[in-house]
This record gives structure tokens, sequence and C-alpha cells, in this order.
């Protein structure tokens, strides 16, 4: 992130290992242990979880886009596993 609160997306896509680790891990959490959680828990959870897919999906386009809005129908066509279940 740049000093003015910018994301550095070459850089992101150059060095995306701990990304997309954590967005598999989004996957490995159990739907019980998602169930038991406050509601304010899991309205953070998703909200990481929603922000993180959408740098991978700004990344794993070639050539980048400087946006999440730059990509057509992005949230149509693509779809996440979170909690054990597609969600996003």
């Amino acid at each position: 992130m740049s000093d003015r609160g910018l994301v550095d997306y070459q850089q992101l896509q150059a060095n995306r290992q701990q990304l997309d680790q954590f967005n598999q891990s989004l996957a490995t959490i159990k739907t019980e242990t998602y169930n038991n959680w406050s509601e304010r828990e899991q309205l953070a959870f998703l909200i990481n979880a929603y922000n993180s897919f959408t740098l991978q999906s700004i990344i794993d386009q070639n050539p980048l886009k400087k946006s999440i809005i730059d990509i057509p129908r992005v949230w149509k066509r693509r779809q996440f596993a979170i909690a054990g279940r597609k969600k996003l």
C-alpha cells in the first residue's frame, strides 16, 4: 500500500502468495464455527473476505485493471469458497 493508501496492484500481483493462502483458508472455516460467531464477528469476517477476494479478482487480470469497476460483471463470473460454501 502506498503512502496515500492506494494498493500497488503490480507489486501485489508479483507477490501474491500470502493473499492466495489467506483466500484459500477462508474456505476451511467450518460452517458451524462461522455460525457460532456473533453477528459482528460474522460481518467482520465477510467484509474481510470480500475485500480480499476483490484484491484477488483485480490481480488475476492480465493486463491489470486500475479498479474492480473496470472488470465487467466480475461478481457474476467469479465465485469463491468461504466457510465451506460458495458465497462470493
